[in-house]
């Protein structure tokens, strides 16, 4: 048992670790509000990308708003390719 273990742990450590990517994504809130939101993905796909935003919410005076739709998602170093993506990224306080 003890050398399954041991096995175990380094074939953890000689997988590294899991890299991530850096996404924002322009979202519309139930609110109606349209926001930036950041995260890390392990899983760049556009399905990933939108299960893993689709689940955040932005606080807004202490209550969270739940995001009912990703209007366009982007690496961090992008540029959102709609203007108001843009207006929103630039303007919003990090």
């Amino acid at each position: 048992m003890k050398s399954l273990k041991m096995m175990l742990g380094l074939s953890l450590l000689l997988s590294g670790p899991v890299p991530a990517d850096d996404m924002k994504c322009y979202v519309e809130l139930v609110n109606g509000q349209k926001v930036v939101l950041h995260g890390t993905v392990t899983d760049s796909s556009q399905k990933a990308v939108q299960e893993k935003f689709k689940q955040r919410g932005y606080e807004i005076n202490g209550a969270v708003q739940p995001v009912l739709k990703l209007l366009e998602c982007q690496p961090l170093e992008n540029k959102f390719q709609s203007k108001e993506g843009q207006q929103q990224d630039a303007s919003q306080l990090r």
